[in-house]
């Protein structure tokens, strides 16, 4: 099993929060957790992405393909769009 979720949205919606926040709760139940922050702003309104990785066997790094993405507003959802083809319309 390796599975990793893409969560985006704007920054000050706690994507942080929740990113840390999942990676512990997989640590802590026996996964192994590889955890990516992508930085577009500090200020309030630009998009920022946290990436999960977590798996039954060691990962020592983020992988390009994306189980699933959790996107907490619109913009996020149009920019992760661009990067996955999957993505339904």
């Amino acid at each position: 099993m390796d599975y990793t979720i893409k969560i985006g949205g704007e920054a000050g919606q706690g994507i942080q929060t929740i990113g840390y926040t999942l990676g512990l709760v997989f640590s802590r139940t026996g996964y192994h957790v590889f955890t990516h922050q992508d930085y577009e702003s500090r200020v309030r309104g630009g998009h920022n992405f946290f990436q999960i990785r977590f798996a039954d066997h060691t990962v020592m790094a983020s992988k390009d393909n994306v189980d699933i993405v959790v996107a907490l507003d619109r913009e996020a959802l149009s920019i992760m769009k661009k990067s996955f083809q999957w993505l339904v319309r």
